[in-house]
């Protein structure tokens, strides 16, 4: 039983974490975005990007993928197991 719980509650977070971006980020097309390269604490480079078509659409597809992990992170948690 304990089992199952912590199963489901596994797929449940790697479902919300895969629909996160699309969902509650709030970054919109064109917002720039600070990608920093740290090596052992010191920073090594920063480089500004914008948020694009590409992004967009790896967003979309992540929750996607995400969908299943929710539903069956539902089921695993919910089922009856004796049906």
């Amino acid at each position: 039983m304990i089992v199952r719980i912590l199963g489901g509650l596994f797929l449940l977070f790697c479902g919300y974490s895969c629909m996160y971006p699309l969902l509650f980020d709030g970054i919109s097309l064109g917002d720039p975005i600070l990608e920093t390269t740290k090596y052992r604490g010191e920073i090594l480079r920063e480089e500004v990007r914008y948020y694009e078509n590409w992004d967009l659409i790896k967003d979309i597809f992540s929750f996607i993928i995400g969908i299943p992990f929710l539903y069956i992170g539902l089921i695993v948690i919910f089922k009856n197991p004796d049906s």
